[in-house]
C-alpha cells in the first residue's frame, strides 16, 4: 500500500508528462475495449437462430426511372 501512496505523491514531480502518459494509456485501453466488444458482437450476431450457420442475407438492387434503389 505504501508503494501506491508513494506513486501518487511522485506524480506531480515530473510535470505534465506523467499525466499525459496516464491519459494516453486510459484512452488506448478504452478504445481497444470498444473495438474488441464490436468484433465480439459482429462474430456472435444472429447465432440464436437454429441452423444459424446456414442462414444467409439476400439483398436486391433495382432501378426506378434510372435511379438506383
Amino acid at each position: 500500500m505504501n508503494n501506491i501512496i508513494n506513486a501518487f505523491k511522485n506524480l506531480p514531480r515530473r510535470g505534465q508528462h506523467n499525466f499525459v502518459k496516464i491519459l494516453c494509456l486510459a484512452l488506448g485501453l478504452a478504445i481497444s475495449s470498444v473495438i474488441i466488444a464490436e468484433i465480439y458482437f459482429e462474430q456472435t450476431y444472429d447465432t440464436y437462430f437454429p441452423g444459424w450457420e446456414r442462414t444467409y442475407m439476400i439483398s436486391e438492387v433495382g432501378t426506378n426511372h434510372g435511379e438506383t434503389m
